[in-house]
């Protein structure tokens, strides 16, 4: 399975990229949602995990237009999950609207990506 982690902090999107790779996904990584949308551009990915608050272009607007571009160009829906320290309930509601499939908070737990991981692969549709 090949994952996309948009993160900006370092050590988050280190210690992302060692799990996933460590459940056996290829992983590629991105530092803020503008560098995110260029990779989704040139690559094809089965999962994104997408921080929220980030310089440049935020989790959230990089989710809006991704869902635009997929919509415009008839793509597959690709299933992105927000990973945020920040869990109110106004994020958790933002990322839904924004057309996130799911909600991670951090610290991100190597069963939470396990579960969600084989939610992907059983059905091709995230059920989590």
């Amino acid at each position: 399975m090949r994952a996309l982690v948009v993160e900006d902090i370092e050590i988050n999107r280190v210690v992302m990229q060692m799990i996933l790779e460590q459940l056996g996904c290829d992983v590629s990584t991105a530092v803020d949602g503008q560098e995110g949308l260029g990779a989704i551009d040139v690559g094809q990915f089965d999962i994104v995990f997408m921080d929220l608050q980030m310089p440049v272009c935020d989790g959230f607007e990089a989710t809006r237009q991704i869902r635009k571009i997929e919509i415009v160009e008839g793509r597959h829906r690709l299933p992105i999950f927000a990973v945020s320290a920040n869990t109110s309930e106004k994020d958790r509601i933002m990322s839904s609207e924004v057309g996130m499939d799911g909600f991670i908070a951090k610290p991100v737990t190597i069963q939470i990506l396990r579960d969600i991981l084989g939610s992907i692969s059983v059905s091709g549709v995230p059920g989590v």
